[in-house]
């Protein structure tokens, strides 16, 4: 036998589910565009290690997913590029650096991050923009 009370529990509950199948659908299409934008975009922690990466991004450093995540986007800097940039990123300054591909091809390319909060842990990182420079 149900109860008056039981029929605004079943209402809450039902609209809670609609709510998070929506916030499902969003995610999943955030990602998506994230996924596949147009240009190079990583998110690296405040440590500097590598927690996002587009396919854009893949292709321009030629590496697999499992192999650039939670590497330090330092070990894509060409050998004798300075690092300071990467310590004293300024949101929007754009800089252009020698990279390095994961097969070991030096390229030039044009960098801007911009600090973002991380969706899991909540700590700051930043989002850089890849392109390669002609």
């Amino acid at each position: 036998m149900s109860t008056p009370g039981d029929d605004a529990v079943d209402f809450i509950w039902s609209e809670l589910k609609g709510l998070a199948a929506l916030l499902a659908r969003e995610n999943e299409r955030y990602a998506r565009f994230f996924d596949f934008a147009p240009d190079a975009y990583l998110v690296t922690d405040a440590g500097g290690s590598i927690r996002e990466a587009n396919r854009s991004a893949l292709e321009l450093l030629r590496g697999e997913r499992e192999a650039v995540l939670g590497r330090p986007l330092a070990d894509f800097i060409a050998p004798g590029e300075p690092l300071d940039f990467l310590e004293g990123a300024r949101p929007g300054a754009r800089r252009r650096v020698r990279m390095q591909q994961a097969t070991g091809e030096a390229f030039a390319a044009d960098v801007t991050a911009r600090a973002v909060p991380l969706r899991k842990s909540g700590a700051g990182g930043l989002c850089w923009l890849l392109r390669k420079a002609d």
